[in-house]
């Protein structure tokens, strides 16, 4: 079974190859294990890579034990902050969807997003 400092650093590996594999300039990557705490700073990118690059660490940790995924704080903190940008996008456009629908496009995008995600962390 894996260490937390090697999830930690397979997620935090994830969203830096990700978006190299995007194009996207990599400024800095933090590992802190005394708090199992990562961070990767990327510059010039747009909201649909960002979104591919936050999704990778997940990617990259299922990648070490496909069963870390539901498990690891970093990856379920990093969906969530994904879903809201998604539900404020989505809103923006179409202010008057109820819930149900909201839901509907919001999970429709993930899964498109997720399934890329995991294309590009096995390649990288």
């Amino acid at each position: 079974m894996a260490t937390d400092l090697e999830y930690l650093a397979h997620h935090e590996a994830g969203h830096t190859a990700v978006a190299v594999a995007l194009g996207v300039r990599v400024l800095w990557i933090k590992i802190d294990p005394t708090n199992d705490k990562g961070m990767t700073r990327t510059e010039g990118t747009t909201a649909l890579r960002e979104a591919l690059i936050r999704l990778a660490g997940g990617s990259a940790e299922s990648v070490l034990d496909p069963m870390s995924r539901p498990h690891r704080l970093a990856a379920i903190e990093d969906e969530v902050l994904l879903r809201e940008r998604l539900e404020r996008h989505i809103l923006r456009r179409l202010p008057d969807l109820d819930v149900e629908e909201l839901d509907r496009r919001c999970d429709a995008v993930d899964e498109r997003l997720a399934r890329c995600c995991v294309r590009l962390v096995e390649r990288r």
